[in-house]
């Protein structure tokens, strides 16, 4: 990025008024197309020195409204995550960059003393630019979040007409969406059942349910994350202690390998992650949050099962734009 943008300001620039205008624009052009009959798609559009001579089953694929819906749903898609961008505003954004870099020795020095990138580092990386970084455009950030909130309806839109248009369809191998990708190990159910939780997480609170672990469930609220009440900042997700000792005391075992110097002490191999978060920051947009996980969890066990039941849920790949918030 060094070669291409002095400053964050230019980068911010080319990602709204470049970048998403070019993919409007093309997203305007794609929903013209008229695909009810399918046409023929070359793959030596893209590979012109591909084998002339391979059967035509390998070089010829149909396109269809239902890769149209697709490709709408994926550009509304990069749409909502570049009004995201521009919403938020980080103006040492390359000055951060760098410095995680160097915690997992990208630009160190040769001897540098390269200790991995445990949780705490890059969270104290983050804190230090608190106040500056990360925060909501107070000029058009809200405005640019309920835009970006608007393409995320009209990617899930789509996403529910492309799946409409193949779902108990028979086989087609000619069809670049060939209904028959989805059949296999109860894929049909799944996009389904995701795609249902997804449009309700646009209206308002919904309760996601682990589809691994039985009975667990986290209430979250998309819309007012994302459109109604975005966080003025975003580091104030940020955890805000961690577990401080290298080793945990306890008995020796038979077989155990353990240092002479702490025959009783062990690694603790939690060292320097999370162990507290600032859930009053959570609990605007997940609100039964003080309650997730086993009744004498910790904050840190708190928001680490929040976002397991999360990524174990129908549905919830949808949190993708909003993803950073839970890591």
């Amino acid at each position: 990025p060094y070669d291409q943008y002095n400053y964050y300001n230019d980068l911010r620039s080319d990602a709204w008024y470049v970048a998403y205008c070019e993919i409007s624009r093309a997203a305007e052009r794609v929903k013209k197309l008229d695909l009810t009959t399918p046409v023929p798609w070359d793959g030596q559009i893209f590979y012109g020195i591909a084998n002339k001579n391979q059967q035509d089953f390998d070089r010829y694929r149909k396109v269809g409204e239902a890769e149209k819906d697709i490709l709408l749903a994926a550009m509304n898609s990069t749409m909502q995550a570049l009004c995201a961008f521009a919403a938020y505003q980080a103006p040492d954004f390359f000055k951060i960059a760098q410095r995680m870099g160097e915690i997992y020795g990208l630009y160190a020095l040769p001897f540098a003393d390269v200790q991995g990138a445990p949780a705490e580092a890059r969270a104290n990386v983050l804190a230090s630019y608190k106040g500056k970084d990360f925060i909501l455009d107070p000029a058009n950030g809200k405005s640019l979040m309920q835009r970006g909130f608007g393409h995320l309806q009209e990617a899930v839109r789509y996403a529910n007409a492309a799946w409409a248009e193949v779902k108990e369809k028979p086989a087609k191998s000619w069809q670049i969406a060939d209904p028959s990708m989805f059949t296999p190990f109860g894929v049909n159910r799944g996009i389904s059942a995701s795609l249902k939780t997804m449009n309700e997480m646009l209206a308002g609170p919904t309760t996601l349910h682990s589809i691994v672990t039985t009975h667990e469930t986290i209430t979250v609220d998309l819309k007012k994350l994302l459109n109604d009440d975005p966080p003025p900042s975003l580091l104030d997700f940020l955890p805000t202690h961690f577990a401080t000792s290298p080793t945990d005391a306890g008995p020796k075992k038979d077989g155990m390998i353990t240092k002479k110097d702490y025959p009783n002490e062990y690694r603790n191999y939690l060292y320097r992650s999370p162990t507290d978060w600032n859930l009053d920051a959570y609990a605007k947009y997940f609100p039964d949050i003080r309650s997730v996980g086993p009744n004498n969890a910790d904050n840190a066990g708190r928001v680490n099962t929040a976002a397991r039941i999360i990524a174990q849920s129908w549905g919830g790949m949808i949190f993708g734009p909003a993803a950073p918030i839970l890591q």
